[in-house]
C-alpha cells in the first residue's frame, strides 16, 4: 500500500531541489521565484502540485501569464482544479487522445464559472492606486490566464507496465527520456505560447496537446518525464537530463539573469527493472 501524498507549493516560498521516493516513482522537484519577485517579497506566477495515489501519480505545473490579471491566481486555481479533475474523472486512464482532449476541454470551460467568481472577489492591494489600479481593473474584466502541463502516470512495478496520459496547453516545457535519451514527438497538436487558459474565456488558441504512451516491460519507451517553466533558461538546448549540481547551477544562473523569471521543475522517474529510481 502506497502512502497517499498531496503536495502543493506555497507561491510565496522557495523550494530547494528535493528528491523523494513514492512506491515505484521517484520525484525530483524545485521551485524558485524570480529575482525581482523575491526582492519585492511578492507572489510567484508559477504553481506546482502532485498527488501520489495507490494506482499512480497525478501532477500539474502551471505558469501564470504576467500580462493578465494576477496570473498567479489562475495558476494556483487551475493547478488544483486539474488535479481534482484527474482524481474524479476516468478520462486520463484512456489511451484515446481525442477522447482525453474532448473531456479535458469540456472541463476547462466549466472551470471558468468558479474562477471568474474568485477573480471578482479578489482585492487589489490598497497601496495600489491611480492609473495602475485602473489598468488592473481593466485586466480583471479579461481574466487571469495561465499555461499548464498536467498528467497521470499509472505504473505497476510488479507487472512492469503502465501508461502515461498528459496534456499541455501553452509553451510550458515537457520532455520524456528513456534512460537519458530524449524521446521527441510524442505530443499531438500544436505547442504555442498563444495557447493558454483564461478564467474568463476558458481555452484560448488551438487547445491542449495530448500525450498517451503505453509502458510495457519489453517495449522501448520513457522511464522519465520532466515538466518545467520558461524561467529555466537554456535547458531546452540540453539533450540529456541534468544532474542535481547542474540543475542547481541553471537555477542560480537564471536568478542572476536580467530577464530572471520564476522556475518550476518537476521530474518523475520509474525503473521497470527494480521499481525504483534511476537518473
Amino acid at each position: 500500500m502506497i502512502e497517499m501524498r498531496l503536495f502543493q507549493i506555497d507561491q510565496r516560498l522557495e523550494y530547494p531541489l528535493s528528491v523523494l521516493q513514492a512506491g515505484p516513482f521517484a520525484i525530483r522537484y524545485t521551485y524558485a521565484r524570480s529575482r525581482e519577485t523575491q526582492q519585492g517579497d511578492d507572489i510567484g506566477q508559477d504553481y506546482l502540485t502532485y498527488k501520489v495515489t495507490n494506482d499512480g501519480i497525478m501532477f500539474c505545473v502551471c505558469d501564470g501569464v504576467s500580462q493578465s490579471y494576477y496570473g498567479n491566481l489562475a495558476a494556483k486555481y487551475l493547478g488544483d482544479a486539474l488535479l481534482q479533475f484527474m482524481s474524479e474523472s476516468d478520462c486520463f486512464n484512456s489511451m484515446d487522445s481525442e477522447y482525453v482532449k474532448y473531456r479535458l476541454c469540456s472541463s476547462l470551460q466549466r472551470m471558468t464559472a468558479q474562477a471568474t467568481a474568485m477573480i471578482n472577489r479578489h482585492e487589489i492591494p490598497t497601496h495600489i492606486g491611480g492609473l495602475f489600479r485602473e489598468v488592473l481593473e481593466e485586466k480583471r474584466m479579461k481574466g487571469s490566464e495561465t499555461t499548464f502541463v498536467c498528467g497521470k502516470i499509472i505504473y505497476s512495478a510488479a507487472q512492469k507496465k503502465g501508461q502515461i496520459t498528459a496534456a499541455c496547453l501553452g509553451d510550458t516545457g515537457i520532455r520524456l527520456f528513456d534512460y537519458g535519451t530524449e524521446i521527441p514527438g510524442l505530443l499531438t497538436g500544436e505547442i504555442s505560447h498563444w495557447n493558454r487558459w483564461s478564467s474568463c474565456d476558458g481555452v484560448l488558441g488551438e487547445g491542449p496537446s495530448i500525450l498517451t504512451v503505453s509502458l510495457e516491460r519489453d517495449a522501448s519507451g520513457p522511464n522519465c518525464i520532466q515538466v518545467f517553466t520558461d524561467g529555466l533558461m537554456g535547458y531546452k538546448k540540453w539533450r540529456r537530463p541534468p544532474d542535481d549540481a547542474e540543475l542547481r547551477q541553471m537555477i542560480h544562473t537564471s536568478h542572476d539573469h536580467a530577464a530572471s523569471d520564476d522556475v518550476s521543475f518537476l521530474e518523475i522517474s520509474w525503473n521497470e527493472v527494480t521499481g525504483g529510481f534511476k537518473r
